[in-house]
């Protein structure tokens, strides 16, 4: 039982890495209200993409609401997976410095061929221009979320975002950065299958 979040660039695949991780089902029924269930679209975007192809969110809006932060905070001894990018969990940063047992898993953007293969995804799913050589590479570094939120450096797992691009989740250490991060099994099969679909509607059949 512990609080995992997962931080992500704006376009790093963080809602694809969060359905990977929910592939074993152990976070899928996390939140208690009915409103979640009922507007969640699971795997959908996959085969019947709701946006952009490519684009697979599993609830609409913003990845993390007020609500889930605040259950969170009441009930501190569950099992949760979070995930958001940095001002999204940065606007509940007093929370999440209370909150004890907590995994993270930072996607990285260290790399100048994490930036431009980011950029160019961004590009494509027309999102805002993000500042990704100057005040973004500093979000997503493991001592911010240290310093901001208090992360114990021991419990910080980071991820480059180039790694995702790759279609072999086994070989590119995907997978088990995954299961590391957040001390959990994912079916091997399932994920590829999942992540090649995703490979195709970002990159097309020919990616790495």
């Amino acid at each position: 039982m512990a609080i995992n979040i997962m931080a992500y660039p704006p376009g790093g695949g963080g809602n694809h890495l969060k359905n990977m991780v929910e592939l074993n089902d152990r976070f899928c029924d996390q939140w208690p209200w009915p409103w979640v269930r009922e507007q969640r679209v699971g795997l959908a975007p996959y085969d019947r993409p709701l946006g952009p192809p490519g684009e697979v969110h599993s609830l609409p809006g913003r990845n993390i609401h007020a609500v889930f932060v605040d259950h969170v905070s009441q009930h501190p001894h569950g099992d949760y997976l979070l995930h958001g990018h940095f001002g999204e969990l940065a606007e509940h940063a007093d929370q999440i410095r209370t909150w004890t047992d907590v995994r993270w898993l930072v996607q990285t953007m260290e790399d100048q061929q994490d930036r431009d293969l980011l950029r160019q995804r961004q590009h494509r799913l027309a999102y805002h221009p993000y500042w990704q050589d100057e005040e973004q590479i500093f979000m997503y570094r493991p001592e911010m979320y240290r310093r901001y939120f208090g992360a114990d450096p021991a419990r910080i797992s980071t991820l480059p975002v180039r790694l995702l691009w790759q279609r072999d989740i086994v070989a590119s250490g995907v997978l088990e950065t995954l299961q590391t991060a957040f001390d959990t099994v994912i079916d091997q099969q399932a994920a590829q299958d999942l992540h090649s679909k995703w490979c195709d509607m970002n990159f097309g059949p020919t990616v790495v």
